[in-house]
């Protein structure tokens, strides 16, 4: 094998590699796989038993780490069987239907434990006792890079470079002759300064390259097809995502056309849950979401009809808050939004009838912070490694606006002001965060330019931060009116992103994250006991009373032409 100290970084190499599989699951993992590499490693280290070892080892330790015991009876080992194919059935399932990270489920472990044993154990033997270093770099690289592909390449950075290093080190010392092997010395076997010089500046230009003009050009970020509307990726948002290109070279791309009495924000759906670099959905079908809209808010029928044009969705967009869909096929989720079992596409064509909530100023003033448990665990949700610039951001809002004793009402509007005005921040569809763990830190810190996934995001968790339960809301702008009552949403205002806010009892002020501008106060959700309360119309004029005036003419207007409901 060479240098008998080639076994150090071999070793360090295969828990790098294990670590780095620790990223596909939102937490809990590591410890499991960490151990998973040691006795991996070991099965693979013990000699002309390494083929006989590491099926067995593989098998117990999955069991024990997983399941945390062993059955002593025929009946537990046929219940834990069955148990077992459950398990890794569904995990095959969320597999299929979710992408990374996942929870750290029994099925998941269980499918995944296993790979890194085989994985590490067969590296260990190639370069232990089939004298092939090339080949368990290579194997263990690949493993990374498929992992890094998967999970966007989020947290796998520290993971890679710490691979990276041992990697070299180990063809230095593959390479190096043993000591007292025939023909070589003491001299022989130990490594030159001008190797090891060599070695770190490899590593060092690997490292940087990333970070390069050039690395910048060829290498982008996940990018997002738009015309792709709810076909499943919307359901997850990373903050670095490039939706920049095509904003730009999509901004004439029609894809929904829409008639509607009052101009709308037209929703798509809900992200509540962020783990540090992507946004997804933990709404489940048949969940209590709680009451949509608070006693004592009142609401206004707004009908709407969508026909798709150069894009394909399984979204259902409409104003908030649909109350009902002419698809027979569409299914309303708890959190308010619906979805097409079949893909719409480019002649789709629905009828959308919104309960659009009124709340007034006092109503979103008197809104309290007597949040449920589940409100506070769902909506206030913060990831592990924030990075520092949220807190000192919300800190700063907190101790320019004196927000001690504010509303989340004010908070909300704060938040709003900062990031629209008074915080020097610039709406830019060409910049560019080629890493999703560093992309808010850029943004905050002294980048202070994006889209509307920064600005949505940070909107969203700065409100959290400052404890006013908040989600990401998905969907477009009202577009452009191209007739009486008749809007055409394009790739320039389809897909954006928005925060809602949700103080107690009422609806709240949902600012649009791709603006420079306010929207007039409404809310996400208005709900008696502290749920999100939920108003997301946009305020056509410029005061509420001719606003009215111009929604009663067209009420008029409609009933004229005998639409229901008007």
């Amino acid at each position: 094998m060479g240098h008998p100290w080639a076994r150090a970084p071999l070793y360090v190499a295969g828990l790098a590699t294990a670590a780095a599989f620790s990223t596909l699951f939102a937490g809990g993992a590591l410890p499991v796989l960490l151990g998973a590499a040691i006795v991996g490693l070991l099965a693979g280290s013990s000699g002309r038993f390494r083929f006989v070892l590491v099926l067995p080892a593989t098998f117990l330790y999955t069991l024990l780490s997983v399941y945390g015991r062993l059955p002593l009876s025929p009946e537990g080992w046929r219940k834990l069987a069955s148990r077992v194919a459950r398990d890794a059935y569904e995990a095959a399932g969320t597999m299929n239907a979710e992408v990374p990270p996942y929870e750290p489920e029994a099925g998941l472990l269980f499918i995944l434990v296993p790979v890194v044993m085989i994985l590490l154990a067969l590296a260990t033997s190639a370069t232990l006792y089939e004298g092939s270093p090339v080949l368990s770099i290579a194997t263990l690289g690949l493993a990374i890079g498929l992992v890094g592909t998967a999970n966007r390449e989020a947290g796998v950075g520290p993971f890679f470079a710490l691979f990276l290093a041992s990697g070299v080190a180990l063809l230095m010392l593959a390479s190096s002759p043993r000591p007292g092997d025939e023909g070589s010395g003491d001299e022989a076997s130990r490594l030159r300064p001008a190797g090891l010089i060599a070695g770190a500046v490899v590593v060092g230009v690997v490292l940087a390259l990333p970070s390069t003009p050039l690395a910048g050009a060829a290498i982008r970020p996940a990018l997002i097809d738009w015309t792709q509307i709810g076909t499943g990726t919307t359901s997850r948002l990373a903050v670095e995502a490039d939706v920049g290109n095509y904003l730009n070279a999509g901004r004439e791309n029609e894809l929904l056309r829409v008639r509607s009495e009052e101009p709308l924000l037209w929703r798509g759906g809900t992200l509540d849950y962020f783990d540090g670099a992507r946004w997804s959905s933990r709404v489940r079908p048949g969940e209590d979401d709680g009451r949509e809209v608070a006693q004592g808010v009142e609401t206004r029928i707004v009908e709407q009809r969508f026909e798709v044009l150069n894009a394909e969705t399984e979204a259902v967009f409409g104003g908030y808050r649909m109350a009902s869909v002419s698809l027979p096929d569409a299914e309303q989720r708890p959190d308010g939004s619906w979805v097409s079992d079949e893909t719409l596409s480019g002649g789709s064509r629905y009828r959308v009838l919104s309960l659009v909530p009124q709340p007034t100023e006092r109503q979103l003033e008197e809104a309290g912070i007597d949040y449920p448990a589940a409100v506070r665990e769902r909506f206030l949700q913060l990831p592990r490694g924030l990075p520092g610039e949220v807190e000192d951001t919300a800190g700063k809002i907190r101790e320019d606006y004196s927000l001690e004793d504010a509303t989340p009402y004010e908070k909300a509007r704060a938040i709003e002001r900062y990031l629209l005005y008074d915080g020097g921040f610039a709406y830019n569809l060409d910049v560019d965060y080629g890493r999703a763990d560093r992309a808010l830190e850029e943004f905050l810190g002294d980048g202070r330019e994006g889209f509307c996934v920064q600005f949505a995001t940070s909107m969203t968790l700065l409100s959290r931060e400052l404890g006013v339960p908040s989600r990401l809301v998905y969907g477009a702008r009202t577009g452009e009116e191209v007739g009486p009552d008749e809007y055409v949403v394009r790739g320039r205002t389809c897909t954006r992103g928005w925060r809602s806010t949700s103080p107690r009892s009422a609806g709240t002020l949902r600012p649009h994250a791709g603006l420079r501008r306010p929207l007039r106060h409404g809310g996400e959700r208005a709900r008696s006991h502290g749920r999100l309360g939920h108003r997301e119309s946009r305020r056509a004029g410029t005061s509420r009373r001719r606003s009215g005036r111009r929604a009663r003419r067209r009420a008029r207007a409609g009933r004229a032409r005998g639409v229901p409901g008007a």
